[in-house]
């Protein structure tokens, strides 16, 4: 049956075309494909949709109704074929944009032939955007399937099986109305633009268009919106080799970046041999575009035409009556395998060097999306500058790693050579502190094979790192302060080097696996609330560690627990000591082999388990049977097993009882550990914690510290220094904030204060006997200039262990003001000296006696403590830390006071 409509519109449709060339006048155009359009039509402000199927499903459900209904703004005549379920239809012959409805209550229904339940002679896709038609059916039908298939080449329909699903078309016999437009570049196909060189930035722009409607068409007019990385030269003013000044192209709108031809009227015009209007735009690719990146072009054909509906009243109609793409490629210019990233560069923002370096808080994210889809490499390296940076503005938000990627940090701002990065010097922050109040879940998810390197990652609510069964590499790194896990990895191969994790909520590596290795090498796993080390399932091996303080929450977790291996864990050269509960536990309810059920004991060698579990049981669930050549406390050396109770004798002791300094588990010069270690294991591939050689005396050394002499004599001044009050293994800066901890502090056991009068007690609070290098005289009971004076002529100023120079950058103690070759504080020290010459006037301001290069020298070295302790100030969050910074900066604005008191 036909019925016939009066539309009030017409059909918009883009069509896809080969490439067309510039230089052609008359371009011959050969579509492939058609699309309808998806953009605003006049039905979505017209009521123009009007039902043309109705009717139930022929087969036993009762609620399988279809609905098709066509817009009327768009289609002015149609023919419906309805086909039923268990019907002997007849063939139909279908022309382009015609369309069949295929329906039932089965998923899989209606594919393309020669999948279907149909054949076709020409060609026929699936559409079911299509915005002339909609299906839909009644609320009680919870079954309905369908698919829209729509003619793309003319062709016979024939239904081969209607006992498999409801068939329903719907031909359009006048054809549908059209608008077509095609946009081109004139780059090559397999070619590209890039913003490095002149000659691959400029390209061109070609539009083409034609009214193949029936509707006369006025007003119209082409907007072409322009890429945001795309430059138009001539849209603003500009002076050429003349010296003559050039106005900006009016057509041109800088505010929307869009180019407008203005068309006029359009007559309709079917001949099929008339060739196509075109225009051009001449235009240039900016220094913005990314690498790889594609420049996608939107050109919109808008007109105005006046038509009758159904009532016979005239309607016009302003729309969008066509609408043409165009994708240009960005070429893969500078290195295309590394991306840059720094949050303090100020060029384009496009990753493609250091000084174009992605340079906002969410430039590492902005990297990462970049290697997801860009072409320009299989796997990125992507370089990360010192800075914080965020993976999002949502709890959901990660630094999700593609496989094969590649992440270093410790790069200053403005990049420098590889060799040259630091770590701990130049922090690069992977941060899950969205605000004060909201944290991402998880900071960063590794992908395959990926690598984090030289890198902090902090304040992540569930995982500082995760892993989601993929294998990955993490070195030279700080994983800390997370709300729960520091490293989770579940059934994946994980190593871990030179890396410290600390401070985190639950356990610092979390390794939930069936038979996947968890290799642990020179890294310091410190003060997490519950274990340091959580092996379930997985094969661990873990060497040359530090493992400390874990179980804060004291709820008894173990400094290493290994539960179920499926074969002998390697557990050596480790220093496991200070933890709350036991330093090691195992448990194993069998070996995985059938026929050998014995437990996967670990294999125990080298290490020193001592000083945990309140000097109480070292060991659980397992004992000293298992190891070898060990220094545990209150072992006993059983079957020769070469192992020893007494104690190690580390290098910073905090009690006389030999417990390690909690920032320090180095050995001391002369320890009983020295050399004593099995002689007989391979260590010709391995370096101690420091990156030190591993063997440096007869024998290997117990513990994660190989004993290494700077000159072979093995004297205790290499090795430790009382004046180290921080025990980082270097007097510097750090020690200097001591002094700011008790700067002007009075010693409560003063006798002075018998008398009430004397004194303010508050100034005994932060007293630290330390600093009272000084007890003579009026200093005797004080922390002042006195003692600030021994400490700058007589405390070794940057003094360094002789394991410091080797020692991993990112762990040693973090350092953070490194002091200069020489001390800035030695002419302040010169002042104080001055200040305690009991021959001068008290009323003497001591600067007066210095010479204005003197005094300048002076400015210069306070301008550079107050940067430094400035910067230590916006990284500290303690509120007793942030005074003691303040009163440093404090004492430092006196002393310059005085200075332009001189200078006046």
């Amino acid at each position: 049956m036909r019925y016939f409509f009066v539309g009030c519109g017409l059909m918009l449709c883009v069509f896809l075309s080969q490439k067309l060339s510039a230089q052609v006048v008359e371009p011959v155009i050969s579509p492939t494909t058609t699309s309808c359009y998806y953009g605003e039509t006049s039905s979505s402000a017209n009521d123009c949709w009007v039902e043309v199927i109705s009717r139930r499903s022929t087969d036993t459900y009762t609620n399988l109704y279809l609905y098709v209904d066509i817009d009327g703004c768009l289609i002015s005549e149609y023919e419906v074929y309805k086909i039923p379920q268990f019907s002997t239809p007849v063939p139909v012959q279908m022309n382009v944009n015609d369309i069949m409805v295929v329906w039932d209550e089965d998923a899989t229904h209606g594919e393309i032939p020669p999948d279907g339940d149909f054949s076709f002679t020409g060609i026929i896709v699936k559409d079911p955007n299509c915005p002339y038609i909609r299906v839909r059916t009644n609320d009680q039908d919870d079954i309905l399937n369908w698919s829209v298939h729509r003619v793309v080449e003319a062709g016979t329909l024939t239904v081969n099986d209607t006992g498999l699903n409801e068939h329903d078309v719907i031909l359009f016999p006048n054809g549908m109305s059209r608008i077509l437009l095609y946009k081109d570049d004139d780059v090559a196909d397999g070619e590209c633009v890039s913003p490095d060189t002149q000659e691959n930035k400029e390209f061109t722009y070609t539009i083409c268009y034609k009214n193949e409607s029936y509707h006369n068409l006025t007003n119209v007019k082409i907007v072409d919106y322009l890429p945001k990385n795309v430059y138009y030269p001539k849209g603003w003013e500009w002076i050429d080799s003349n010296l003559n000044v050039i106005p900006p192209d009016p057509n041109y709108d800088p505010n929307f970046h869009t180019y407008t031809w203005e068309i006029g009227t359009l007559a309709p015009d079917t001949d099929p041999n008339t060739p196509l209007t075109c225009v051009s735009l001449d235009v240039e690719v900016s220094e913005y575009a990314e690498p790889g990146e594609i420049l996608h072009n939107v050109a919109e054909l808008i007109g105005t035409y006046s038509i009758e509906d159904i009532n016979g009243n005239t309607v016009t109609f302003e729309t969008v009556l066509a609408i043409a793409t165009e994708d240009t490629p960005v070429c893969c210019y500078g290195d295309p395998n590394i991306i840059y990233v720094d949050i303090n560069a100020d060029g384009y923002d496009t990753g493609s060097s250091w000084d174009n370096a992605y340079n906002t808080e969410s430039g590492l994210q902005k990297a990462l999306q970049r290697a997801w889809k860009s072409p320009c490499s299989e796997a990125f390296t992507i370089y990360v500058a010192k800075g914080t940076y965020l993976p999002g503005i949502s709890e959901d938000d990660s630094f999700v790693l593609p496989d094969g990627t590649e992440i270093y940090g410790g790069f200053p701002t403005g990049g420098c050579d590889f060799a040259n990065r630091n770590a701990k010097k130049y922090k690069t922050i992977l941060s899950g502190k969205l605000s004060d109040y909201d944290f991402a879940y998880t900071v960063v998810t590794m992908g395959q094979d990926s690598l984090l390197d030289g890198v902090t990652i902090k304040y992540g609510w569930d995982y500082n790192i995760y892993s989601p069964g993929l294998d990955f590499t993490i070195n030279d790194c700080t994983i800390e302060n997370s709300i729960n896990y520091g490293i989770y990895v579940s059934d994946a191969n994980a190593a871990i080097k030179s890396c410290m994790v600390k401070n985190n909520g639950a356990s610092g590596i979390f390794h939930e696996s069936i038979l996947s290795n968890l290799n642990v090498s020179n890294s310091w796993i410190m003060r997490n609330n519950n274990h340091g080390i959580y092996s379930d399932g997985s094969n661990p091996n873990i060497k040359n560690s530090i493992i400390s303080e874990s179980d804060l929450s004291e709820e008894g977790n173990e400094g290493i627990r290994i539960v179920n291996p499926p074969s002998n864990p390697v557990l050596h050269n480790l220093t496991i000591s200070n933890n709350k509960s036991v330093g090691i536990h195992f448990e194993d309810n069998g070996s995985i082999d059938p026929n050998d059920p014995t437990p996967d004991y670990p294999d125990i060698q080298n290490c020193i388990i001592y000083y945990n579990n309140s000097s109480g049981p070292q060991l659980s669930g397992i004992d000293a049977d298992f190891a070898y050549y060990s220094c545990i406390q209150d072992c006993n050396d059983v079957n020769n097993n070469h192992n020893i109770s007494s104690a190690p004798m580390f290098a910073y002791p905090a009690d006389p009882a030999g417990t390690p300094d909690p920032n320090n588990y180095h050995l001391a010069y002369n320890s009983i550990c020295k050399d004593i270690g099995n002689p007989n294991l391979v260590y010709s591939d391995q370096v101690d914690y420091d990156n030190e050689v591993r063997v440096a005396g007869a024998y290997v050394d117990m513990g994660a510290d190989e004993v290494y002499s700077c000159d072979g004599n093995y004297t205790e001044e290499e090795f430790a220094n009382e004046n180290d009050w921080n025990a980082d293994g270097i007097v510097n800066l750090e020690e200097f904030r001591f002094f700011a901890d008790s700067w002007l502090t009075l010693d409560p056991g003063d006798p002075g204060w018998a008398d009430p009068n004397y004194g303010d007690p508050n100034d005994t609070y932060d007293w630290n006997p330390a600093c009272n290098l000084d007890d003579t005289g009026t200093s005797q009971y004080c922390i002042d200039l006195a003692d600030l004076t021994v400490f700058v002529f007589d405390v070794p100023w940057l003094w360094q262990a002789c394991w410091y120079g080797n020692y991993n950058a990112s762990i040693s103690g973090e350092v953070t003001m490194m002091a200069a070759s020489v001390s800035p504080l030695e002419s302040i020290a010169s002042v104080a000296a001055l200040s305690l010459d009991t021959d001068a006037e008290a009323t003497v301001n001591p600067y007066d006696r210095m010479s204005n290069s003197e005094l300048a020298q002076i400015v210069s070295d306070i301008y550079y403590l107050q940067g430094c302790v400035e910067e230590k100030l916006l990284e500290t969050h303690n509120g007793k830390d942030k005074k003691d910074l303040q009163d440093i900066l404090d004492f430092f604005d006196e002393e310059l006071a005085k200075i332009k008191e001189s200078l006046q």
